[in-house]
Order: structure tokens, then sequence, then C-alpha cells
């Protein structure tokens, strides 16, 4: 039997050879070369993990319970908008990131966060999706950000209120975090797993 072979992308065959990774043609790359530069820019470095908008968001609900929901909400994006760093970056017509230089993820606790205490230590060492994150971020993950959430997750309040039959057939009865395979639910909206 033959082995497959992978079929890529010119773009992912520069980037997997180390060749330019910028636009693919010398026209292109001289046509647009504001474009070209930002490419450049944003694939030199590793892509990074932020905790900001996680710490921001958690530092306001802490802040603000037993008033309602809704407001809770109101005050916490307010926090994020006046306090996140904004980064603007060479090149850029239309500026401000909520996030470092280049490529990075932003983490939302709220959504379903525990998973966060499985290993985020292990996100610049895994085998696929690698970030980088600091020693500070992972810290404020750890003392600050999980110890909060745990309990009040989209994910985790939303499964409390499944009857006990419910939870069973969709989720691992040792771990709710682990679904059954039965229904695959992306998001917290129920569908049919992909075969």
């Amino acid at each position: 039997m033959e082995s497959s072979k992978k079929i890529l992308s010119e773009q992912e065959m520069r980037i997997t050879t180390g060749k330019d990774e910028s636009l693919t043609t010398p026209e292109a790359r001289t046509k647009r070369s504001r474009i070209s530069r930002m490419l450049k820019e944003i694939r030199k470095d590793p892509p990074q993990i932020t905790a900001e908008r996680a710490r921001l968001l958690t530092e306001s609900f802490q802040k603000t319970e037993g008033k309602p929901v809704v407001l809770r909400w109101a005050l916490a994006l307010e926090n994020i908008l006046s306090e996140i760093d904004i980064h603007i970056n060479a090149d850029e017509l239309i500026v401000g990131r909520c996030g470092p230089p280049g490529r990075y993820g932003i983490l939302y606790p709220e959504l379903r966060g525990a998973w966060l205490e499985k290993g985020i230590e292990s996100f610049p060492t895994r085998k696929e999706g690698r970030f980088v994150i600091s020693d500070k971020d992972i810290q404020t993950v750890r003392d600050t950000i999980i110890p909060y959430w745990k309990g009040r997750t989209v994910f985790e309040v939303n499964y409390d209120l499944l009857p006990v039959e419910t939870r069973n057939v969709l989720y691992d009865e040792n771990d709710p975090y682990t679904p059954s395979y039965a229904v695959s639910e992306p998001n917290n909206s129920l569908s049919a797993p992909a075969v």
C-alpha cells in the first residue's frame, strides 16, 4: 500500500520550508509591500497566549458579586475596554489589537475554563497547537482565574441544569468534560458528531 502524501498550499510550503512567508510572487510583494511586511512580522514569532482579557474579566466579576448578571457583564466589558493594553503595529491602517504583536490566542475562562487546570503549562511543548505563555500569565491563571471560574462557567451551569439521565448519555460519568461522543457539543450547542 502506497503512503499518502500530504498536499500543501503554496503558502504552507513556504512556511514549512522557511522560505519567504510573504505574498506568493515577486510582483505581488512589490505591489503590496505593506501587506508583505505585515505578514512577515506576524509570522516571525510563535503564537502566544495572553491572559489579560481573562484577568480583567475575572477582576470585574469578583468586584460585582451580588449585582444583576446583565450589569456584571456590562461592567466587565467596560473594565476590559478601558484597561486592556492596545497594540498598534507598524504598517497597520486599521489599528488596535487586544493581544501582543504577532499571532496570539485569548482565554475565555467563563465559557469552559476547567480544561486550563489540566495543562496550561503544556501549551509551549504540546505536539499540536503550541503557544508561548509567560510564567506570569500561567501564575495568574492558576492563582486567580481558575479558582474564581470553577463551578461558574457557562458549561458547568448548563451541565448542572441537565437531568442526570441526559448527562449520562452526553458525558463520561466520571468526567463531565469528556463527551460520550453519542452527541458532540462544540461551543455548548448540541450537534451530531462528524463521522
